[in-house]
This record gives C-alpha cells, structure tokens and sequence, in this order.
C-alpha cells in the first residue's frame, strides 16, 4: 500500500509542471531562508497568494517546496555573516561562521546543504513507515508533556552555553522562558506579564529577537576596523572532502533525523528546537565537546540535519491527526 501510493506521488511530481512549480517555489524559499527576518512561516504566507489559481496537488508542491527551501536556506547567511537566515539555522551560525572565519566557508555551506537534504529525505521514509505510531505519539502531548519539554529545553541550556558552569545557561534559560510568556495567553487569553501595555499583549515576537542577537552585533562589528587576520579569508572548495566529512559523520545524521522527526511531530515546537537539541547531542557524544562552537563541521551537520528532519514529522504528525 505505502509503494502504491509512494509510486503515484513520485509520477505527480515528475509531471513537467509539477517540476516546473517545485523548481521555482524552491528557489524561491532559498532566497528567502537567506534573507535574515523572512521565516519559513512567512515565506509560505507570501506564496499562498500565488497558489489559489493552481491545481490542488501543485499547490502542495509549491508550498512545501517553499517550506523546505526555507529551512535549508537560512544556513547561508548564518555561516557566511553569522546572521542566521531563518531561527532554525541558529544552532548552524556557532560553527558555521567560524569555519568561513578560518577560510572553510564553501565547505560549510556544502556540509550543511548536503545534510539538510538527508535530513529531509531520512524524515521523510520515517513518515511513510511510521505515520500511524508518530500520529499517536503527537496526540498524547497534553500540559504536563509540554511542560517537562520546556524543564528539558532549560537543562539543555546549561550544557549548550557557559563551559564548566551550567548555572549560567540555566539561569539565561529561565530568563529566556519567562520572556516567552510575556503577551496574551493561547488557551485563556489572559494577559501574562503586560503590565497594563497593549503593545506589550502581542507577545515578544521571534524574529526582530533574532535580528537583534545576531544580526544587529554583527552590523555593528563590521564598521569597526579589521584587526589582522580578523577578515573572512578564502581557500578552494573541494567537494570530495566534504563527501568524506559527511561519510564520516553519518551516524550523527540519523541521530540528529530521528531526534528531528520526534521534535517535529511534536506540537507547538518548531525546527529551531530540532536543531538545537541535535546539535546538543552531538557535543554530548563527541570525544572532545570544547571544540564546538569554533568551528567544528559535526555542528554544522548535525545542527541542519536536525531542523530539516522536523519538517517530515511535522508534515506527517499533521496529516496523521487529520
């Protein structure tokens, strides 16, 4: 049954205006993921316009492909400017810019567009082989589950961040958690920490969050004048390296699928999470945990690896629970 079905979906996307839409929606997705303040959430918002007029099942195509081109895209800007595109390649800019620093920018960028694709693809046979199981697994997050993810998102905090004192990370984590709760609550809409403001009321938004932690600082650091050996320097790309490297690393890219796919099934939790709870467990399983964060290529891997698999669980806990 799941070849049948498997088979038709293959001949749908290879109808020739099918391509035609996924090759355009893609490439469209990857501008915008590069774009620092588009998100993937918003690129979909711009192109669902350009879709009413379409066939149902281009329409699809079109939207995830601009969904995915997203995701993966974001990478780019975050390796070469240290400014992640979209929030899911966050956890990518802690290696990824420091790699470009040190004159392996290609390979960086090679190394993340090689594993967002697995990531993808590994997502995707997890979905069509286990959509009934995730389904059930999505359907039973209530307030206690979502309440222990957000205790475990603060543990992880302390390992991610300040070396040898976890305290710190902790302590930015619960800072983090209580801005998170400032606006009008989902369930009750009950004012939370608005102090009377009705600006305060919508909520800390994301991404000018995001612009303002890494794009901004980085602005500021690139008008004042370059130290020696401070500027990006360029060495010649050699794909059969990179090959090796993701060779060589493939047991942290299942890892970092499996660890997408539970995330993205998961409601409410997006793939900025996927990517740094994957990028947490490959510092924690890796002989020499301090090298990451200057420049280690298994943070890069293992950081898209993981936001780009959330995107099958999404897609398959969503159509499960439909």
């Amino acid at each position: 049954m799941i070849m049948h079905y498997l088979g038709q979906a293959t001949l749908t996307v290879l109808a020739p205006v099918n391509l035609l839409v996924l090759t355009l929606a893609v490439g469209s997705g990857l501008i915008m993921g590069m774009l620092p303040g588009l998100s993937a959430t918003m690129a979909i918002a711009l192109l669902t316009g350009l879709t009413y007029n379409l066939p149902t099942q281009s329409a699809l195509i079109a939207l995830l492909g601009v969904y995915v081109g997203s995701i993966s895209g974001g990478c780019q800007s975050a390796i070469l400017l240290n400014i992640p595109g979209t929030p899911a390649s966050a956890a990518t800019a802690l290696d990824g810019f420091p790699m470009a620093k040190r004159g392996d920018g290609a390979h960086a960028i090679f190394l993340a567009t090689t594993a967002s694709m697995l990531g993808t693809l590994l997502s995707v046979i997890f979905v069509l082989t286990l959509t009934p199981f995730l389904t059930k697994i999505a359907l039973k997050f209530a307030s206690w589950e979502f309440f222990l993810l957000s205790i475990f998102g603060i543990m992880i905090c302390g390992a991610l961040t300040a070396q040898g004192n976890a305290l710190k990370g902790w302590i930015s984590g619960i800072l983090g958690l209580l801005v998170a709760m400032i606006g009008l609550d989902t369930v009750d809409t009950f004012a939370r920490f608005s102090f009377g403001s009705v600006n305060m009321m919508s909520n800390i938004q994301l991404i000018p969050v995001m612009i303002g932690l890494f794009g901004f600082p980085e602005i500021v650091r690139a008008f004042k004048k370059e130290k020696e050996g401070e500027a990006l320097t360029i060495a010649k790309f050699e794909p059969k390296r990179g090959v090796v490297s993701i060779a060589k690393n493939w047991v942290a890219i299942i890892r970092s699928s499996i660890i997408g796919v539970i995330v993205g099934i998961i409601p409410g939790v997006g793939e900025d999470t996927g990517g740094w709870l994957s990028y947490w467990a490959s510092k924690s399983a890796s002989k020499d945990p301090n090298s990451f964060g200057a420049g280690n290529e298994l943070g890069v891997i293992s950081a898209e690896t993981g936001n780009n698999a959330c995107i099958g669980g999404a897609s398959g806990g969503r159509a499960g629970a439909v």
